[in-house]
Order: structure tokens, then C-alpha cells, then sequence
């Protein structure tokens, strides 16, 4: 029987599903297959949330720099820590596990690592520049 979930719902179990094959199996040898079994839905649902399994990938990077950009925040308007406290918390947040293991990022994933890099870039730069302005 088809279950009916809110898209949103259904976005990210596929992409905590893809999420958990790509630390498991890597990127590379994790099919839509893989995900499509995990998950339990059909071929069309998935390519109705995503065009493909990359496009699964830069959605799960763009929602764990959401993540950190939300934490980054709460750091930055922490009015009772100094610039110097809140950027060594931030420099603590993002060198601290949880973004992609080495199952996305190894060897032959250079581009990957490259666009969730000017992703991040693009996302924490402004709140990194504001805590340094704090501070001058």
C-alpha cells in the first residue's frame, strides 16, 4: 500500500537514508538502488525530490551547512562571550565530527569536496566576518 508523506518528510528520509549508505559504503558505491531499498519508496518518488544521486548529495551537504550556519549563529549573538571565545567555539564546531566522513570525501570525490567547500565558504563567512568585527 502507498504511504503518503508531506514532501519534506519524505526529502529527508531519503536523505538520512543516503546519508547513513554514504558513511557506510561511500559515495561511490552506494547506488539509488541502495537508497530506494532503504527508504521503501519507488524510482519515481526519488527522482521527483532529486534528479540524481549527486544532487542527493550537494541537498545533504546544503542541510548540514544549515545546521552549522544555525549553530554558528547562536554562537555569534552570544553577547556574554568575547569575539575571541565565540570564534574559538565556531573554529571547535567546524573541526568537530559530524559533516561527511571519509565515505563522500576520499579519493576521486575532489569535486564534491570542493563545492561543499565554497558551499560552506559562501554560508559562514559572513558570520565569521561579523564575530571578527566584533572584536576590532
Amino acid at each position: 500500500m502507498r504511504v503518503i508523506k508531506d514532501a519534506e518528510v519524505r526529502r529527508g528520509e531519503i536523505l538520512d537514508a543516503a546519508e547513513k549508505l554514504f558513511n557506510e559504503k561511500g559515495y561511490a558505491k552506494t547506488t539509488t538502488e541502495d537508497i530506494l531499498a532503504m527508504t521503501g519508496i519507488a524510482r519515481g518518488t526519488l527522482y521527483y525530490h532529486f534528479k540524481g544521486k549527486e544532487d542527493i548529495l550537494l541537498a545533504m551537504i546544503d542541510r548540514q551547512i544549515e545546521q552549522r550556519e544555525q549553530a554558528m549563529r547562536q554562537i555569534a549573538d552570544d553577547e556574554s562571550a568575547s569575539a575571541v571565545e565565540k570564534l574559538v567555539r565556531v573554529i571547535e564546531l567546524l573541526s568537530s565530527s559530524g559533516m561527511m566522513a571519509d565515505g563522500v570525501y576520499g579519493k576521486g570525490n575532489f569535486e564534491l569536496h570542493q563545492e561543499s567547500f565554497t558551499r560552506s565558504l559562501m554560508r559562514f563567512g559572513p558570520i565569521m566576518t561579523e564575530m571578527v568585527e566584533q572584536g576590532i
